[in-house]
């Protein structure tokens, strides 16, 4: 698939400076075998890594969607079990500014402003957390999106070389919070 890939974009392992991957919050299986993969491109090759957030790849997609509009973006992934991955972040001019770090919350949690009463700015949604809510009461309707390999190669262009690892040890982003607690006592209980 590698070698595919390659052909298919007109390069050469040799002609890379930098690999970059969605490190999560994801799927652990999926993260696991990212990690593998990236890693052993990473030794191999002798190439830093940047691990890019799934929420903030997902930000990108919504700010190539939303245009050159202004707004606010909560970003929610199903992290099942009554979890979710949440993240907020700013949209100016398509360019994505995080308003808060990667959180796990429990879907219960899924509080926005303008359920608060909060009017001050215009929110957008997107993830395939919306699904599990009722937004039509607020009026909102969940962008679709999908993340390409355009995301991450903008995402990584912006980045800044100190956040490049340039040694092999790449780890998913795991997220925990009240949601993990919540499920291991669960699991305890029963």
């Amino acid at each position: 698939m590698l070698d595919q890939v390659l052909v298919d974009g007109a390069i050469k392992l040799k002609d890379l400076d930098l690999l970059a991957w969605n490190a999560g919050p994801g799927s652990f299986t999926g993260l696991r075998i990212g990690a593998s993969v990236i890693q052993a491109l990473s030794y191999s090759l002798a190439l830093p890594v940047l691990s890019l957030s799934s929420l903030e790849l997902l930000a990108h997609a919504a700010a190539r969607y939303v245009g050159r509009a202004s707004c606010n973006l909560a970003v929610a992934i199903d992290a099942r079990m009554n979890g979710v991955y949440w993240g907020t972040f700013r949209l100016e001019d398509q360019c994505v500014t995080r308003l808060a770090d990667d959180q796990l919350i429990s879907l219960a949690e899924m509080e926005l402003p303008w359920t608060k009463g909060d009017d001050a700015g215009v929110w957008k949604v997107a993830g395939d957390a919306w699904q599990l809510t009722s937004l039509a009461a607020c009026g909102m309707n969940p962008v679709a999106l999908e993340t390409f390999a355009e995301e991450v190669v903008a995402l990584a262009i912006s980045s800044h070389s100190q956040d490049w690892l340039y040694d092999a040890a790449v780890v998913p982003r795991y997220i925990g919070g009240i949601a993990n607690w919540k499920k291991r006592q669960l699991r305890s209980q029963s």
